[in-house]
């Protein structure tokens, strides 16, 4: 057998990847749940537009920043300091 194949039997092996790719879906749809139960559909929308609208312009706005300010050498160092070695 493949070491490959006997790494995936594990629950561990198995859990950890999708657990970090479902763990955000879990929270959003909580927060929409509970939104719902407080207010109705428009606490929903408030409460999904609370937890993602900070992230989402906070990252909008780096971009923006770093697509503006390309050639500045901070900008430069940011990125080669992120570039994978």
């Amino acid at each position: 057998m493949p070491p490959q194949l006997r790494q995936a039997r594990t629950a561990y092996a198995f859990g950890n990847p999708v657990a970090k790719w479902l763990l955000p879906l879990v929270f959003v749809l909580f927060v929409a749940v509970l939104g719902f139960n407080v207010a109705g559909l428009l606490g929903a929308v408030v409460a999904i537009a609370g937890v993602m609208l900070p992230s989402s312009l906070l990252t909008l706005s780096a971009s923006r920043y770093a697509l503006r300010h390309r050639d500045s050498r901070t900008v430069k160092a940011f990125n080669q300091g992120l570039a994978p070695l």
